[in-house]
């Protein structure tokens, strides 16, 4: 005998065929994002650049492609900004790199239009707050790059924000400790920012390693003042004057100095030894370039 199926079973069984069809056919027809981003392939493709960045915008927002349409819609700004470079309308060029950075996903890829952003704003002669808020985008993405912190430590000092110059700097100084000018910019921000301790330290490592850099000596014996180190401070300009016996600068600030501590006979004697080292120094100046 033939076994009877229950009518329910028969209306379950009909009902779970009903939605296998259409959960089949529905993952057959492509998904509106997906649509949306070859369009804006095509446009691309077609020289329609507008219609193409309405339509990746679409794609992005449909979330489905996010990360494709993003670099797309990066891309399209990157190659306008070329263009603009191209045309000589650096500030266009700025503006368009800085857009797509904004949409480009790839961290070394937004870092590379960030430092596009930053060449053609220079180009473009803009200032250095604008300069500077390019360049510390461009350090969250590129952390360690050399030349985006010598650049950021330069226009800080520019706009006269010693502590963001003094973060540069230092990170710099970990980087290259071996390099004068980075450490006796590092000096001087320190003096700058009423840290002579600090600053005195640094500068010492310079003049020991370097006696004839006059600039680090010239600091040091600022940052020995200020710390009250007036022995060091009288020390450090006798070796100078023996090293440099014809330095104007370096006599005239020893004559402050001694004057300052109320030794006038020996300042005297160093404002007369320096007024007779200018027709040295002048003749020197006068004789013709090799």
């Amino acid at each position: 005998m033939c076994s009877k199926v229950a009518p329910h079973r028969l209306i379950v069984n009909l009902m779970v065929l009903i939605i296998l069809l259409a959960t089949a056919c529905a993952s057959s027809e492509p998904h509106q994002g997906d649509l949306y981003l070859k369009d804006a392939l095509q446009a691309q493709q077609a020289g329609e650049i507008d219609a193409a960045r309405t339509m990746a915008e679409l794609a992005a927002d449909d979330g489905r492609r996010e990360r494709e349409a993003l670099e797309l819609l990066a891309k399209l700004s990157r190659d306008q900004a070329r263009s603009f470079e191209e045309a000589g309308e650096h500030r266009k060029a700025h503006d368009a790199f800085l857009a797509a950075a904004e949409r480009e996903p790839r961290r070394t890829r937004r870092a590379r239009d960030l430092r596009d952003a930053l060449s053609s704003g220079d180009a473009a002669g803009l200032g250095p707050q604008d300069l500077l808020d390019v360049t510390l985008l461009a350090l969250q993405d590129a952390p360690d790059d050399l030349s985006l912190h010598r650049q950021a430590a330069r226009l800080a000092e520019e706009l006269g924000d010693d502590e963001l110059a003094l973060t540069q700097y230092l990170w710099l100084y970990s980087a290259l400790p071996d390099d004068q000018r980075i450490a006796l910019r590092l000096g001087i921000i320190f003096l700058s920012l009423d840290r002579p301790a600090d600053g005195a330290a640094v500068l010492q490592r310079i003049y020991n390693a370097d006696p004839r850099n006059i600039q680090a000596a010239i600091n040091l014996s600022t940052a020995y003042q200020q710390l009250g180190r007036v022995e060091e401070v009288a020390e450090l300009f006798e070796e100078l004057v023996e090293n440099f016996p014809e330095n104007t600068g370096i006599l005239l600030r020893y004559a402050a100095f001694e004057e300052e501590r109320g030794y006038s006979g020996r300042a005297a004697r160093l404002r007369r030894q320096a007024q007779e080292t200018q027709p040295v120094i002048e003749e020197r100046e006068m004789r013709p370039l090799r």
